[in-house]
Parts: C-alpha cells; structure tokens; sequence
C-alpha cells in the first residue's frame, strides 16, 4: 500500500511539470505573437481577442472531451 501512495505523488509531480511547460510554451507563444502583430501595425484588441481565442481553445476541446468519458 505504501509504494502505491509513493507512485500516486510522482505521477502528480509529472502533470504539474506539464502543466508548467504548456503554460510556458502558451506565453512564449502569445509573446511571439504580440511581437509578430505590433510590427505588422494591428491593433492592440485584435491582438488580445486572438489571444483569448488561442488560450480559450484548448480548454474547451478538454472540457469536450472529459465529458465524453
């Protein structure tokens, strides 16, 4: 029983790790993009509504799908 307990806080260590990249790999993303768009002259909200569509995504295909199971 012990070992099991041990093995459950490892794979909870892992998710958070992945948690950490996405939202990494998310900010470094929209970082790229706000950069791409300012010197392309668009405005600031298109910007930020893109954003929030990109962000917003992803999410909602999780939520779809965990209500799928």
């Amino acid at each position: 029983m012990g070992a099991g307990g041990e093995g459950d806080g490892v794979v909870e260590r892992g998710r958070e790790e992945v948690d950490g990249v996405v939202v990494g790999a998310m900010m470094l993303l929209t970082l790229n993009l706000f950069l791409l768009f300012q010197r392309l002259q668009i405005p600031l909200y298109i910007v930020i509504i893109i954003i929030i569509i990109i962000t917003y995504q992803p999410s909602q295909l999780a939520a779809q799908y965990i209500s799928k199971l």
